[in-house]
């Protein structure tokens, strides 16, 4: 979890109602024009699948062998019925999943849950990686900038402790 003191902001994917969106494809293909074709959605829906291990397994838009449990419930709580029906009445059409091949319209949360728990990024890549040897976790630290050297990510720079640092 990073703390912004000043502003008093947390960011973490604990704090996000279990929900899994990955972002509307227009965003991505924004950023593209400015920072290069690999930011587009098309370049990083490969990494959106093999980042998720679906329920309803591999497809087009979903993968089935990634650390991120990805899990579309069977039955709907009856608020998010209501809210679904509701939508269409007033003339939203259901998109039928929110990471599928059309974001726009009312559809069932996918949820980051597996055996009945949460799974946070930190669940997902940081757990299996903790005993690795080339592994350091570092608290207090806010990330300003990924190093690249030769397209390749080696490492960050960091405010720790308020004090600038390049880890890699």
């Amino acid at each position: 979890v990073a703390l912004d003191v000043q502003s008093s902001e947390v960011r973490s994917s604990q704090l996000n109602a279990m929900t899994h969106v990955r972002g509307h494809p227009s965003d991505f293909d924004a950023w593209a024009e400015v920072a290069g074709p690999e930011w587009s959605h098309r370049a990083l829906l490969p990494d959106f699948l093999r980042s998720e291990s679906f329920s309803g397994g591999a497809s087009e838009h979903h993968g089935a062998a990634g650390p991120m449990t990805v899990w579309l419930p069977d039955r709907l709580h009856p608020v998010a019925e209501a809210f679904m029906r509701a939508a269409e009445e007033a003339g939203f059409p259901p998109s039928g999943d929110h990471n599928g091949p059309r974001m726009d319209g009312p559809a069932p949360n996918s949820l980051t849950i597996r055996h009945g728990r949460r799974v946070s990024a930190a669940d997902a890549y940081l757990d299996p990686a903790r005993g690795r040897p080339n592994l350091s976790v570092v608290t207090d630290a806010l990330v300003e900038r990924v190093v690249l050297e030769r397209g390749r990510a080696t490492g960050v720079e960091a405010r720790v402790g308020g004090e600038r640092r390049t880890l890699h």
